[in-house]
């Protein structure tokens, strides 16, 4: 699975179709991802819902990522425009077939975990409210 970036929508990555794990999210589009930084005893485990992006929007997120400027994204931007100008609006970007696509991971909870030695820690939970607002616990 490749993240390719994280905005305030979610976290978005990029995987083979025919993966076993498209096929688990299908079946149950509840998921986790963890995160862990071994050497620095930190984690972060985040839960949310999966959703498949549609033809342009993976397009899109594939081409411009988070990581590129202004410039970068007005371009693409242009030619996407282009391309559904002279294929319909209903024009499908992706072959048909296509192998690989794009999900976005609508974040519900972000854990944060601190070691600090032996059976010693800091835990964080946080916790987003149906308006959006985040609100934060500490963890035993």
């Amino acid at each position: 699975m490749l993240l390719k970036f994280f905005n305030a929508e979610g976290f978005v990555f990029f995987t083979h179709l025919g993966s076993r794990k498209v096929r688990q999210m299908a079946a149950n589009p509840n998921v986790s991802l963890l995160f862990p930084w071994l050497a620095l005893n930190r984690q972060v485990n985040i839960t949310g819902r999966a959703e498949k992006l549609g033809a342009f929007e993976a397009v899109k997120c594939f081409l411009l990522g988070e990581n590129n400027g202004v410039t970068a994204h007005a371009a693409v931007e242009m030619q996407l425009a282009e391309l559904v100008k002279r294929l319909g609006a209903e024009a499908d970007l992706l072959a048909t077939g296509a192998s690989w696509g794009g999900y976005r991971i609508a974040p519900e909870t972000l854990e944060f975990f601190q070691g600090h030695g032996p059976r010693q820690h800091d835990r964080f939970l946080y916790t987003r409210a149906a308006d959006g607002s985040w609100s934060m616990e500490p963890l035993d």
